[in-house]
C-alpha cells in the first residue's frame, strides 16, 4: 500500500523514504511525494495511500488546512504530522483537524515504525526483518550509502548557502 510524504525540504523527504524502506517495510515505488498542501492533495485524490506523513510547516498553505481537505476527501485518513519538538500549537491545530498522531524531526526510525504500527494496527516487524536481511545481503550497499551520504553533504551545504542569501537579505530589508 501506498505512503504520501510531504515535505518541501528534499533532505527530510530522502531520510523519510529510508526509513520506511528499510525500517517499516515499504517498497521505494510505495512512496509517494509531494513538496506541499496543494501537491499533497492532488496526490492524496489520485493514489489514495494508506498513510500521509506530512510536515507541518508547508509553503502554500496552513498544515491544518491540508489536514481538513484530507479528511474531507477521506475521513478515515491516516494522517502523521512531523514536526519540530517546540511546535505544540500547530500538532494541535493538525490533531483537532483531524490528524491522528505527530513525528519529531529528524525522524527516527523507531518513532516512525510506532506510529505506522499503532495506527494500523499491525506490526511491521517481520517485514523488517526480511528486508534488512535483503538490506544485508546486497553488494552494492555501501556504494549506496557512500551515494546517500555525497547527496546528504550537497543538500547541507546548498541549505547553508540559501541561509546566508536569508540572512543577508533580511539585513538588506532592515
Amino acid at each position: 500500500m501506498a505512503i504520501l510524504v510531504v515535505d518541501d525540504a528534499a533532505i527530510i523527504r530522502v531520510i523519510l523514504k529510508d526509513v520506511l524502506t528499510r525500517y517499516c517495510g515499504y517498497s521505494k515505488e510505495d512512496i509517494i511525494e509531494a513538496t506541499g498542501g496543494a501537491d499533497a492533495i492532488k496526490k492524496y485524490k489520485s493514489e489514495n495511500p494508506e498513510f500521509v506523513l506530512c510536515d507541518i510547516s508547508i509553503p502554500d498553505m496552513d498544515s491544518a488546512e491540508v489536514v481538513k481537505a484530507l479528511i474531507d476527501i477521506d475521513p478515515d485518513a491516516k494522517i502523521i504530522m512531523c514536526t519540530t519538538p517546540n511546535n505544540m500549537e500547530d500538532i494541535e491545530k493538525c490533531t483537532l483537524a483531524g490528524a491522528k498522531d505527530y513525528i519529531v524531526k529528524p525522524p527516527k526510525p523507531e518513532s516512525v515504525k510506532q506510529v505506522i504500527e499503532k495506527l494500523s494496527g499491525v506490526s511491521v516487524t517481520s517485514k523488517v526483518s526480511v528486508q534488512e536481511n535483503k538490506v544485508k545481503e546486497t553488494p552494492s550497499q555501501p556504494n549506496e550509502v557512500k551515494i546517500l551520504r555525497q547527496e546528504v553533504m550537497m543538500l547541507k551545504s546548498e541549505i547553508d548557502a540559501l541561509k546566508d542569501i536569508v540572512a543577508t537579505l533580511h539585513v538588506n530589508i532592515k
